[in-house]
């Protein structure tokens, strides 16, 4: 069952990934509702200042409660305490939820592996099996460290905060709540042009990789025939084609960036400005205007983090595609009969033995391979000389490989 934002298998993968991505998205709500806290204190704290001010220069005797100033630096206290264990504790809990997806994913790829035995490289790539184990999984572990707590924390941060600013101003919170959707409009529009060019930019990535893990693997061959320097100007194309696809994704995400920056600042400034005229037009008193203020911001920096973490979460979803494609690969029939003393008496033997290629024109290249290989006993195959000079990979290959076709 797939979900259009993530892979639901996702969370299937280890138990408590959901409760752990709960609970950095509940950290980071409690860390809001300290800013909220701070904003009342800080506007309330000001307003009786500018007041005392106003009255001190009238020529008035102004003495401020000792009281206010405790209370004050009382919640000035509790945010800051609350804002770090907060902020410790979200780091925590999405740091936890990523070592145990990218734990399973490649336990899960490496028993895969395992179960795929010597001839999984005629099923997938050598290439791609460690790209996705590697950086691919890397890829997914930010995903849910940063994105998904990401996701949910901005859609319920614009909802409590329209609720705090509800009783304060109706203008400026309806204002606020209505611009904030905006940067989601962004993000849309940029994802829906994102898509191929991230799928693009994965898949460049992986062949680059797969061309260079060939390469190094035949860099024998390769400097026998005289044919490295064709593979390295090979690599060399491939290697420009990843950075000109590199600078387009960048592109990409700069230009996102840019437009949500745009919706962010456009729709704080909006917010101020109600709040400035609901002042002047006295719908809302000082302190309200400052608190207005103050949030103004809150509602659209949790969309815009959003936003830069959309990348991401389009690089996430890519590799988690690849990585369940090679565990979702078949796997070679296996038979179920058990070895005759478990295997410790047994002896393979090779008796007249011939193998042949499916392209050979003259049929069999190899004849006559006769060989009887003991349990617990190491063994040595060389070449006998033939012109293919491939008798003693052949003999190894058939053993571990589905058989060629034996005479």
């Amino acid at each position: 069952m797939r979900c259009a934002v993530f892979d639901k298998r996702l969370f299937s993968l280890t138990p408590g990934i959901g409760k752990l991505v709960a609970a950095k998205v509940v950290a980071l709500w409690l860390s809001l509702l300290a800013d909220v806290l701070f904003a009342f204190m800080m506007a309330n704290l000001l307003v009786s200042v500018l007041q005392c001010a106003i009255w001190t220069a009238q020529g008035l005797d102004v003495v401020m409660p000792t009281t206010n100033l405790l209370l004050a630096l009382l919640v000035l206290l509790t945010v800051c305490v609350v804002k770090y264990l907060t902020s410790r504790s979200a780091a925590s809990f999405g740091t936890e939820a990523a070592e145990r997806v990218k734990l399973a994913l490649r336990e899960r790829l490496y028993r895969k592996m395992l179960a795929m035995g010597p001839s999984y490289a005629s099923r997938v790539r050598t290439a791609d099996v460690v790209q996705s184990a590697g950086e691919g999984i890397d890829q997914i572990q930010s995903f849910f460290e940063l994105f998904l707590p990401q996701l949910f924390y901005a859609v319920l941060a614009p909802v409590t905060l329209f609720a705090v600013l509800m009783p304060v101003n109706i203008p400026a919170a309806v204002v606020l709540l209505a611009c904030a959707p905006l940067i989601v409009l962004v993000v849309g529009v940029v994802a829906m042009s994102a898509a191929r060019a991230f799928k693009r930019y994965w898949g460049k990535y992986t062949d680059m990789g797969a061309a260079f893990l060939d390469n190094m693997q035949g860099l024998e061959t390769l400097k026998a025939f005289d044919a490295d320097e064709r593979a390295a100007a090979d690599m060399d194309e491939k290697a420009e084609a990843f950075r000109v696809m590199t600078m387009q994704v960048l592109q990409i995400q700069l230009r996102s960036l840019t437009a949500m920056d745009a919706v962010a600042y456009g729709g704080t400034a909006a917010g101020i400005g109600v709040a400035v005229w609901q002042f002047l037009v006295g719908g809302v008193d000082l302190a309200g205007a400052m608190i207005v203020v103050f949030l103004s911001a809150s509602f659209f920096l949790p969309l815009r983090q959003l936003g830069s973490y959309f990348h991401v979460a389009m690089n996430g979803m890519t590799s988690t595609r690849r990585i369940f494609a090679l565990l979702d690969a078949p796997e070679p029939a296996r038979g179920d009969a058990a070895l005759p003393g478990g295997g410790r008496d047994l002896t393979v033997t090779f008796n007249a033995v011939a193998y042949r290629y499916a392209d050979a024109a003259d049929g069999s290249v190899g004849t006559d391979g006769s060989i009887n290989a003991d349990s617990d006993t190491s063994h040595a195959s060389v070449s006998s000389g033939e012109p293919t000079g491939t008798d003693s990979d052949t003999s190894a290959t058939a053993t571990a490989l589905p058989a060629p076709a034996l005479t």
